[in-house]
């Protein structure tokens, strides 16, 4: 792993690099797609980096209590200078369990489950347009 992976997930996870592991190899949504996650203190976090060179940070709120809060989505051009093209924070009922990439790189699915014995799954999808913005499917 690279210094700069370190130092992301340090970041994402409030210094707490500790909790974090890189995926290798990336997950099999897409040969161009790497992903890092980071699970510090049951937090998630999860950056996806597209084929074109743009990025995607999703993640919990922090201190945030587990079972609610608020998602954070930011795309960035050039998340290495910090280059942000466009963001959302919107509500959650549960955990996130996973953030993925459809075929095409333009739809983002967040997974939520929530919290106590139901463990009801929902999903949130953010499409990716044409200027690098986000907005709900």
């Amino acid at each position: 792993m690279t210094s700069y992976t370190y130092k992301l997930c340090a970041c994402l996870c409030v210094i707490a690099v500790s909790g974090c592991q890189h995926l290798s190899p990336p997950l099999p949504t897409s040969p161009q797609t790497t992903f890092l996650e980071c699970n510090a203190n049951e937090s998630f976090a999860k950056v996806l980096t597209l084929a074109n060179g743009t990025s995607l940070v999703v993640r919990e709120g922090m201190f945030e209590p587990r079972s609610i809060g608020t998602i954070t989505v930011i795309l960035y051009r050039d998340l290495n200078v910090g280059q942000m093209s466009s963001g959302m924070v919107f509500s959650r009922d549960g955990v996130i369990t996973d953030a993925t990439l459809d075929k095409a790189q333009i739809r983002l699915t967040i997974t939520t489950a929530t919290a106590g014995s139901g463990n009801y799954t929902h999903h949130y999808r953010l499409c990716i347009d044409d200027d690098n913005q986000l907005d709900h499917c």
